[in-house]
């Protein structure tokens, strides 16, 4: 069992996309892969403020992200 905080992420279908909800921002990365290696670079600015209850979801191409903040609002960022 798990008693900490637990970061909640969503990852695009194609795997190129993962946004990341910190419970004070949702962060999203775009994804490289090299011959050996994953490179993860921040794509534009933090969203939020959210909280440690806010959700999150990446459309299939990675080029739209769904928040919830955790209390009332709901948004779509491209």
């Amino acid at each position: 069992v798990h008693g900490g905080f637990m970061m909640p992420f969503a990852v695009s279908a194609d795997g190129k996309t993962v946004a990341a909800n910190d419970a004070k921002a949702v962060t999203v990365y775009r994804l490289t892969a090299g011959p050996d290696r994953l490179t993860a670079a921040r794509s534009g600015s933090p969203i939020g403020p959210v909280t440690d209850a806010g959700c999150l979801a990446v459309s299939p191409d990675g080029t739209l992200v769904a928040v919830f903040d955790g209390t009332s609002r709901l948004a779509l960022y491209d």
